[in-house]
């Protein structure tokens, strides 16, 4: 089996049952996660839109799979928070998202001189931090957040749908994504650090 096959049944796969299988815990108040599992798994192999409508879905048909897609998805938990934790850092280092070391602190600077992330959301979207990654989130991939916002938090993915959709520059953001999810799957270690960038001068 080719790499793309690969893709296109993970891909399905997720989109038909792994988006419900995969959702935070704070979700299981939908009344499908009250029924024993093998209903579960009954009703949505042969009523997959009720279970969609369920959480609010409609009807589509996937989009094409994408790999960036694929491996936001395949994080765990702990790395799916820091890599919200990463976009704040970059586009709105006042938020002062939780759990970034001070290396990752520093790559958020530098990363954010580069795209000049400032420029892309007001800094209120980031309050919480996590609304504004979630609002990046659904920008670069409105017509998966139905399903992906599943992966995260309840309570951060209503304080992202206060924000309206904006438009944001397309290459900047599959840029800053890029960089955000590769970091997030390194491990915590210290990259060399420039003396000035630790010590600027006053």
């Amino acid at each position: 089996m080719s790499w793309d096959q690969r893709q296109a049944e993970s891909w399905l796969h997720w989109w038909h049952q792994g988006y419900w299988q995969l959702a935070d815990a704070s979700w299981s108040d939908s009344g499908f996660y009250a029924m024993p599992e093998e209903q579960q798994r009954l009703l949505a192999w042969q009523y997959p839109q009720t279970v969609a409508a369920s959480f609010g879905i409609r009807p589509a048909l996937p989009p094409q799979p994408e790999p960036r897609l694929l491996t936001l998805i395949a994080l765990q938990g702990e790395s799916r928070q820091r890599l919200l934790a990463l976009l704040a850092g970059i586009c709105a280092p006042q938020s002062e998202p939780p759990g970034l070391s001070p290396a990752n602190r520093i790559w958020c600077r530098r990363l954010a001189k580069a795209l000049r992330c400032e420029n892309w959301l007001s800094a209120d979207c980031f309050q919480p931090y996590a609304a504004g990654s979630l609002t990046l989130l659904r920008n670069i991939y409105p017509d998966s957040w139905p399903r992906l916002r599943l992966l995260f938090p309840k309570l951060w993915v209503t304080g992202a749908e206060q924000h309206p959709p904006v438009s944001l520059p397309a290459s900047r953001l599959a840029a800053l994504w890029d960089a955000a999810i590769w970091q997030s799957q390194q491990p915590e270690s210290v990259p060399h650090v420039d003396r000035q960038e630790n010590h600027p001068a006053e």
